[in-house]
C-alpha cells in the first residue's frame, strides 16, 4: 500500500518538508492546472489524487476541506481509499452555508475510511459537541517552521500590532484602542474589511489595508507586542502567533478552546474579550520589559519543543500507521 500527500495549489511548497523528511515514502500530488478560484483547484486535486491511487492506498490531505471532498467522492463512486485529514478547521457561524458544510464534515469524519486531527484537544471536544459526534481526534499541533523568523530592523517605538484575516474581532480592538489614547495601534486588515467596522476609528489607530507579506511582518517586528482579539472558537490567528513568537513578541489574545493549547502558563497572555482587562494588560506589559520578554521566550520554547516540523511529521506518520490497521 502506498501513501500520497495532496497539497493544495495555494500552499504549493508549504508542506514539501513533510515528504522530504518523512520516514514513510510519500508521493506528492498537486492540482493539474492553475485556477483563479481556489475551490476549483481543491476539487481538481482531489480527483487527481484519487485517480493516481489504488484500492487501499492512503491519501493525506493537509487541507481539511480536500479530505472531506475526497471522502465524499469515494463514497459516491464506491471507491476504496484511506484518508488522513490533517487539522479540521470548521467555522462556527450560524449561516445556511456553514450548516451545509457542517453536515458534509459530520458525515465524512464518522466514516471508517477517514481519520482526522485537531490543533487543540479542547477544540476536538468542541467539534464533537457541535456536530453531535463521538469521533476520536488525534492531537496535531500546527507546525512551527524555523524560517518564520524575519530579519527586519527593529525601530524604536511602542506601537501595538494587530493583523490577519479570519476570526479577528476588529471592533473590539478599536474599542480597546479608544480606551488607551496614548498608545499607538497598527491594524493590518484585508482589503475592504474596514468597511464593516461598526466602531469609529480613533486617532491613535492606523489602518493598513491589504499589505503584502513582507510589510505585514515588518509592522509586526516594529511593534512592542502583538494583540489578537478573536471572535470565534475555531482555529484562528495561529500563524500570526507563531510569527510573533519567532520574532520574540509577546502575544495577548482571546481565551478560546484553541488558544489555550498554545498560550498560557506564562506563554503570552489569554484574556476574555473585556475592554478593561485588555487595556490594563497592555499597559502593564508595555511598562514591564522583563516580564514581557520572558513570556515571549516561554512561548518560543514551547513551539520549538512541541510544534516543530519533526513533531508535525511524527503526528502524520502516527495517523497513517493507525489507518493502515483498518
Amino acid at each position: 500500500m502506498k501513501a500520497f500527500l495532496l497539497i493544495d495549489e495555494f500552499h504549493d511548497h508549504y508542506y514539501d518538508f513533510v515528504a522530504e523528511q518523512s520516514s514513510i515514502p510519500l508521493n506528492v500530488v498537486r492540482p493539474s492546472r492553475n485556477y483563479k478560484k481556489k475551490q476549483l483547484a481543491w476539487v481538481d486535486g482531489c480527483f487527481k489524487v484519487i485517480k493516481e491511487t489504488s484500492k487501499g492506498d492512503t491519501i493525506i490531505c493537509t487541507l481539511d476541506i480536500q479530505a472531506i471532498i475526497c471522502s465524499w467522492i469515494c463514497t459516491l463512486f464506491f471507491i476504496k481509499r484511506k484518508i488522513v485529514c490533517v487539522n479540521i478547521l470548521l467555522k462556527d457561524k450560524e449561516t445556511i452555508k456553514n450548516r451545509v458544510v457542517s453536515y458534509l464534515y459530520k458525515k465524512a469524519i464518522t466514516r471508517n475510511n477517514l481519520i482526522a486531527s485537531v490543533t487543540s484537544s479542547e477544540y476536538g471536544h468542541w467539534l464533537n459537541d457541535k456536530l453531535g459526534t463521538k469521533v476520536k481526534f488525534f492531537l496535531q499541533h500546527d507546525v512551527f517552521h524555523p524560517y518564520y523568523e524575519k530579519q527586519h530592523q527593529q525601530k524604536p517605538g511602542k506601537s501595538i500590532f494587530c493583523g490577519g484575516r479570519n476570526g479577528r474581532d476588529w471592533n473590539f480592538m478599536l474599542k480597546v484602542a479608544r480606551s488607551l489614547p496614548d498608545v499607538r495601534f497598527n491594524l493590518v486588515v484585508s482589503k475592504g474589511v474596514e468597511k464593516s467596522f461598526q466602531e469609529p476609528i480613533p486617532s491613535n489607530a492606523k489602518i493598513y489595508s491589504d499589505v503584502n507579506y513582507d510589510r505585514f511582518y515588518q509592522l509586526m517586528c516594529e511593534s512592542l507586542m502583538v494583540c489578537l482579539p478573536l471572535d470565534t472558537d475555531a482555529p484562528a490567528g495561529l500563524l500570526v502567533i507563531f510569527h510573533a513568537a519567532a520574532n520574540k513578541k509577546m502575544v495577548i489574545t482571546t481565551d478560546t478552546v484553541v488558544t489555550r493549547e498554545y498560550i498560557g502558563e506564562n506563554r503570552g497572555v489569554i484574556l476574555p474579550n473585556h475592554i478593561q482587562h485588555w487595556s490594563e494588560s497592555i499597559l502593564f506589559y508595555m511598562n514591564n520589559h522583563t516580564i514581557r520578554e520572558k513570556r515571549a521566550d516561554y512561548l518560543l520554547s514551547f513551539l520549538n519543543m512541541y510544534c516543530s516540523e519533526r513533531q508535525y511529521i511524527m503526528g502524520i506518520e502516527q495517523m497513517v500507521n493507525e489507518i493502515d490497521k483498518q
